[in-house]
């Protein structure tokens, strides 16, 4: 399932009162025989059980209904209530909707399985990413998550994404074995950026929840030293793998500190070895392990403090004008790859994985953001439908077509402190969905020419910069009239009119933020045409069930 915000009116949910059925008038006393009692007992409990059955085929065609066609009042000749209470928000017990049909759980173990979409496979990055929104609110589905990534990277600490099932190596093909393909391991492309996000949700999960880390030591003991041999590759490292130069061992590298990673988090190959993005996102993470692991932290210092001495060093590089930027990838051979992707990790993406600024440059990270969000970024594509930042992976040699990845808008939104910048984001991350959804990727020009029909990575991310939006709404002024304009201007623009039957869009305006939830906000906006306020929710609707002609909208005089 995939959600996304709306504005409705909110009305009182009710039903029309419905005159009650005709009572059974009494009739005279009788003497009766014993036979006439029992065939008016019998009588009686034909009927009490016909009323019985016909009550409860009433009820199941009404909650049929309502469950296929959405709002539905069905007039019924019989005495009706009103309809019951939305059941509750899922408890941390549960799965959320969004994640439903990803999510399968093993009731031995309690491990939990998210496949990435349409391709069946777990992925350590995508993994994380789709139950970061629920990070708080679902406790054991983190757990059961954090289990199931641990498990796999004990298993093959080099794979990116993993089978649900075990699958015999000997029964594969020569060639999925010279992969390193078989066990758990659906593709064994080395990502450094698949075990950050792995200490990223169990950091989480230990300062929040409590969880036992005793559990999970042997795991980050295991990238600790993985990240350490990395740092000299060409020496040290036992990875190979036949689809890189040099026979599997990738392009050449020189030692700077940092540590190597084979594959990009898009699961292209890099260019050069040390990808700055995933090396500043280890950086951050190393600060985790040393306080959830006292006694790994002698290392883990050591090995963040090496790593950001490597970028300062190494991960530059200087323009024309004297303006310093960041690599996206350099070998220590002073080579530099001046470029972003648009998945994450990505240049863009550094504050998000470092809100605190610890093992960043700000102020290099900021002139680094107007390079990449600009035509220097080979990249970046401008057209009908939007401007953002691509991918390799999807604009290659072969296919040269320039399509935007909404995983660039929505981490624009999540990095950007202005508030109008993250409405705009949300805005046309929003407008480029096709079928209710965000897509891997879309032409620039036309977003019904995309990539991957079902991609859950950018629409869980989706779900954070809403909620970011909603904050940013909530904090900012309400009373300034400029924000007021702006916003109502910006409502119009992301939401359709047909929400809006008794506030004409012209007909409106936001004066005032009355409160806000964690996927939504209630504002009061003046009701030209009726010349009462009217209060105006945002709230969560299910788009895939949802239609136009279905969605009820009404308005409330909130001043009763």
């Amino acid at each position: 399932m995939h959600s996304r915000l709306k504005f409705v009116t909110t009305e009182s949910e009710h039903f029309d009162g419905l005159p009650l059925p005709s009572h059974v008038r009494k009739g005279h006393k009788q003497e009766k025989s014993s036979t006439q009692h029992a065939h008016s007992l019998c009588f009686f409990l034909i009927l009490v059980i016909a009323l019985t059955m016909s009550f409860q085929t009433v009820y199941l065609h009404r909650s049929l209904s309502n469950k296929n066609e959405g709002f539905v009042d069905m007039k019924l000749n019989i005495r009706t209530q009103k309809r019951p209470a939305p059941p509750p928000p899922p408890t941390p017990e549960q799965i959320p909707p969004f994640l439903a049909p990803l999510a399968t759980t093993n009731t031995a173990n309690g491990n939990i399985f998210i496949k990435t979409g349409d391709i069946e496979d777990m992925w350590i990055r995508d993994s994380t990413a789709q139950v970061w929104p629920f990070h708080s609110s679902h406790p054991k589905l983190v757990l059961g998550v954090l289990k199931q990534q641990s498990e796999f990277l004990l298993h093959d600490v080099y794979a990116n994404s993993y089978k649900n099932s075990y699958r015999d190596p000997s029964s594969l093909s020569r060639e999925e074995q010279a992969l390193g393909r078989g066990g758990f391991v659906a593709t064994r492309n080395y990502e450094l950026d698949s075990g950050c996000y792995f200490l990223r949700l169990l950091h989480h999960a230990h300062t929040h929840h409590k969880i036992d880390l005793r559990p999970f030591r042997s795991t980050v003991e295991l990238l600790v030293n993985t990240w350490t041999v990395e740092q000299r590759h060409e020496e040290q490292s036992l990875y190979l793998y036949p689809e890189l130069p040099r026979n599997g061992l990738g392009s050449p590298t020189s030692y700077t500190g940092m540590t190597w990673s084979g594959f990009r988090p898009s699961d292209d190959a890099c260019e050069y070895g040390y990808h700055i993005p995933s090396n500043l996102f280890a950086a951050a993470m190393l600060r985790h392990v040393s306080t959830m692991f006292p006694d790994l932290s002698e290392g883990a210092d050591s090995l963040r403090q090496e790593i950001t001495n490597g970028v300062n060093t190494f991960g530059t590089w200087t323009d024309q004008n004297n303006i310093k930027r960041y690599c996206y990838e350099v070998d220590g051979n002073n080579n530099c790859n001046k470029m972003d992707d648009a998945n994450l990790p990505s240049l863009l993406s550094i504050p998000y994985f470092d809100p605190d600024t610890n093992d960043y440059d700000p102020n290099l990270w900021k002139s680094t953001y107007d390079w990449v969000w600009s035509d220097s970024n080979p990249y970046f594509f401008r057209g009908k439908a939007a401007a953002g930042i691509g991918s390799p992976h999807t604009t290659t040699p072969t296919d040269e077509t320039e399509k935007i990845w909404p995983l660039s808008l929505i981490t624009r939104g999540l990095v950007d402190n202005n508030p109008t910048v993250k409405l705009e984001m949300k805005l046309l991350a929003e407008r480029t969905k096709v079928n209710g959804k965000a897509h891997e990727s879309f032409h620039k020009d036309d977003p019904r020419f995309f990539t991957r029909e079902d991609f859950s990575w950018p629409n869980a991310l989706l779900i954070e910069l809403t909620a970011e939006v909603v904050d940013d709404v909530r904090v900012s002024n309400p009373n300034d009239p400029d924000f007021c304009d702006d916003l109502t201007s910006l409502l119009l623009d992301l939401f359709p009119t047909y929400l809006f039957p008794k506030l004409p869009g012209s007909k409106f305006r936001v004066t005032k933020i009355l409160g806000h939830g964690q996927f939504g906000a209630v504002l009061l906006a003046n009701n030209s045409i009726t010349g009462q306020p009217e209060a105006i929710k945002l709230v969560e609707i299910d788009s895939e069930k949802v239609s136009p002609n279905r969605v009820r909208a009404s308005t409330k005089n909130v001043l009763n």
